[in-house]
């Protein structure tokens, strides 16, 4: 057993691998997005204290002789459970066929597929964080959809801004200048 102990419990090792594409060939953008929603899953996870992010090793691929990792790999490499992504872009949007894996058991979690505008994919990528603590850790949460308001000085005066539970998303909330203290 690899879990992790912490003051907080056990961190599951969890790998989440890029996502891909569904069918076809997509632009430079289009892959970039993806990259970032899988990156931002992964530091969604790490933040929660729950999980131990198992990275791709690319010199393990060497070593092994194989060309990508399946779910033997992964587990090689540490990780009890695998999230993949199978993107179709659409215009201004995608939808995104997410499964997650027990690498060592070899069976599906859950599947299920999201959808959003590309300018939404750092919701979307929380809405699949917040389902993998759904489904290995129990409950229903929606840590990673936090959003945080603070009183911000500005050349006007102080302001309402409000922004993501990672400090993305960053929205002017007042602008008139006046004496805003507190949420």
């Amino acid at each position: 057993e690899r879990r992790i102990q912490t003051s907080r419990g056990y961190r599951l090792p969890v790998a989440v691998d890029d996502f891909g594409l569904g069918a076809g060939s997509a632009s430079a953008e289009v892959m970039r997005n993806l990259a970032e929603l899988a990156e931002i899953v992964r530091q969604d996870l790490a933040f929660s204290g729950y999980f131990m992010i198992v990275r791709f090793d690319s010199l393990y691929l060497t070593l092994m002789g194989v060309s990508e990792l399946d779910y033997q790999g992964w587990s090689h490499l540490g990780a009890e459970y695998l999230g993949t992504g199978s993107a179709t872009p659409s215009g201004d949007g995608f939808r995104i066929v997410f499964a997650l894996n027990s690498t060592l058991q070899r069976e599906l979690i859950f599947e299920k597929t999201f959808t959003g505008l590309w300018s939404q994919r750092r919701q979307v990528a929380h809405q699949i964080a917040n389902e993998i603590i759904y489904y290995l850790w129990g409950g229903r949460t929606q840590i990673f959809d936090t959003k945080i308001v603070a009183t911000r000085e500005t050349a006007r005066g102080k302001d309402l801004s409000s922004f993501d539970y990672d400090g993305a998303n960053l929205r002017e909330r007042t602008n008139h200048g006046g004496i805003n203290m507190s949420p």
